[in-house]
């Protein structure tokens, strides 16, 4: 009988590859089906469209600029409205026409974001196959935050639009001075939306996009500009700079410790400090109190500061490293992922419909991720699971109320960021002939179904 050969690092790690493979083929699975069931069970919710809660305050804040009463009074079942002038500036049409047709108008522009965005987007997954590339767009499409976004009426989707646009641009080799001040543009939009896209001003400053920079600052100032002349003039933004902006998390009141605010500071507060929750569970609305790790609002704040802190410097070490590594275009999309889990870490309010934008890093760590390093594509296959689960968070904490069931979204967002900085930190892979003919030959034995997709330049997984 002839003895095998012993086997060799190169057989080892193809079998690795395999593995990694069938694994996060089977995590994107259960995540797909968790998709699924919230997607059922959201039902109700979604037939009741256009009736948006998020998109009532934004028009009423436009309506209230319309009529000229205070804008920092508007508000909707105790949620206020706390958006610049200029956003609100942007929805004085809604004065012209009764709330359903603007809420129609409304549900067709995030509709119209959300599949222009796929469309920008998933050339960054560099997907091998058109049906791998409409398997993400659907799974994308069908995940809890974009389903909450749209039932809500939230801005999330457009947001989404303006940052794809502004890295679909930045793809280009050699921008022209349009293309780089367009692309400062759509970024000082997005900041004037919400405050937490000026992270991407690191990324800019980080490839030395001068001009994008200015552009940013420039339309900041514009808009600024566009809210004092039709946001209700110089009193409605000095309030909004000097007190609403300061104050933001803390007029959200005890909402700011609900579990579906998955922020580091939430996931703190809710571990150090005693809350009483109500929920639905099962048609019913029920009480579930929950008890802290220790009671010790201090620890909570302290590690809220020092986690951020932590968070920031490994960030800004990650983004600095990619950037000596040089090919600043696909530099600018790494650093953009990076930043994207960072910011949805340390903002003080990440309602987890804001995980619309962990579609951003997500693809861009899948399509860049090599063959030695399929753990990123697992820890992305990980991302899908926990933002699934995240979307049934009632259902563990009315069986077992404990902080830990309340931190689904946050594990989520810590995968992303642990993935992103594993692109931005990993060395270029040298292409193994070894690894090539393995997989080769496994291919051959055993057909393209088996987890592997094989190009004559790359060695491709086919985990969706």
């Amino acid at each position: 009988m002839t003895a095998l050969p012993p086997p060799t690092p190169a057989a080892d790690a193809a079998r690795r590859t395999l593995f990694l493979a069938w694994l996060t083929r089977g995590l994107l699975g259960v995540a797909g089906l968790l998709f699924v069931g919230h997607a059922v069970a959201f039902a109700p919710q979604l037939a009741k469209l256009p009736g948006q809660f998020d998109f009532t305050v934004y028009a009423r804040a436009g309506r209230a600029l319309a009529a000229g009463t205070p804008l920092y009074d508007v508000g909707f079942n105790g949620c206020p409205y706390v958006y610049p002038p200029a956003f609100a500036a942007m929805f004085r049409f809604c004065a012209l026409m009764p709330m359903r047709v603007a809420s129609w108008i409304w549900l067709s522009i995030d509709l119209a974001c959300l599949g222009v965005s796929l469309r920008l987007l998933l050339p960054f997954g560099r997907f091998s196959t058109r049906s791998r590339a409409a398997a993400a767009a659907l799974l994308i499409a069908l995940s809890p935050p974009v389903l909450r976004t749209l039932a809500l009426g939230q801005i999330n989707l457009v947001l989404l639009l303006l940052l794809s646009l502004a890295l679909a641009l930045s793809k280009r080799p050699r921008p022209s001075v349009a293309t780089e001040s367009l692309v400062g543009a759509l970024l000082g939009v997005a900041v004037m939306i919400k405050v937490y896209p000026a992270v991407y001003a690191l990324a800019l400053a980080n490839g030395r996009r001068h001009r994008a920079l200015m552009a940013m600052g420039t339309t900041l100032v514009a808009l600024g500009l566009f809210g004092v002349a039709f946001g209700g003039g110089w009193e409605n933004t000095r309030l909004y700079v000097f007190q609403i902006l300061p104050n933001m998390s803390a007029r959200l009141g005890d909402m700011r410790v609900y579990p579906e605010n998955q922020s580091l500071a939430a996931v703190l507060a809710r571990s150090f400090r005693l809350h009483d929750f109500e929920l639905s569970y099962r048609g019913d609305a029920i009480s579930r109190r929950v008890s802290p790790y220790r009671q010790s609002p201090q620890i909570a704040r302290i590690g809220t500061l020092a986690g951020a802190v932590l968070i920031g410097i490994g960030t800004f070490v990650a983004v600095r490293r990619h950037r000596r590594r040089g090919n600043e275009r696909e530099g600018f999309a790494a650093d953009c992922a990076v930043l994207t889990a960072a910011v949805l870490l340390v903002s003080p309010v990440v309602w987890d419909h804001y995980y619309v934008m962990l579609a951003i890093p997500a693809l861009i760590v899948w399509g860049n991720a090599s063959p030695r390093s399929s753990a990123l594509r697992l820890g992305v296959a990980g991302v899908a699971l926990f933002v699934g689960a995240q979307s049934f968070w009632a259902v563990p904490l009315a069986i077992h109320p404990s902080p830990v069931v309340t931190m689904l979204g946050f594990t989520a967002v810590t995968l992303m960021w642990g993935a992103a900085l594993g692109l931005c930190a990993g060395a270029p892979v040298k292409k193994s002939r070894g690894i090539q003919l393995v997989v080769n030959r496994a291919v051959e034995t055993r057909g393209e179904g088996n987890g592997l997709a094989v190009a004559p330049s790359r060695v491709t997984s086919a985990t969706t």
